[in-house]
């Protein structure tokens, strides 16, 4: 789930590997002021997320839900922040 929670439109690329590197999952996504995306997603267990703006903002980290529930596969959340930053958090 990718969130735009800025006051002006914005991209934000998503690229998902896995161990070896591979990709899994690679997208751009052209969002409004307020908008959430969640139209899009992987079954496979992903080792690492990254998530870009074209304005350099970039983050990377590893995928490890630490969740207290049994989930049947997680959801996982990138927000892009009022003051350009991204975040990421998960669920259930």
């Amino acid at each position: 789930m990718v969130e735009n929670r800025t006051n002006e439109r914005a991209a934000i690329g998503v690229r998902v590997e896995n161990d070896d590197g591979g990709v899994l999952f690679s997208r751009v996504y052209e969002m409004e002021p307020g908008h959430l995306d969640s139209s899009a997603g992987i079954e496979t267990t992903p080792a690492t997320v990254t998530a870009f703006t074209p304005e350099g903002t970039s983050r990377t980290w590893r995928y490890a839900p630490n969740l207290a529930a049994d989930c049947d596969g997680e959801d996982i959340g990138i927000p892009l922040q009022s003051d350009g930053s991204i975040d990421s958090w998960y669920a259930c």
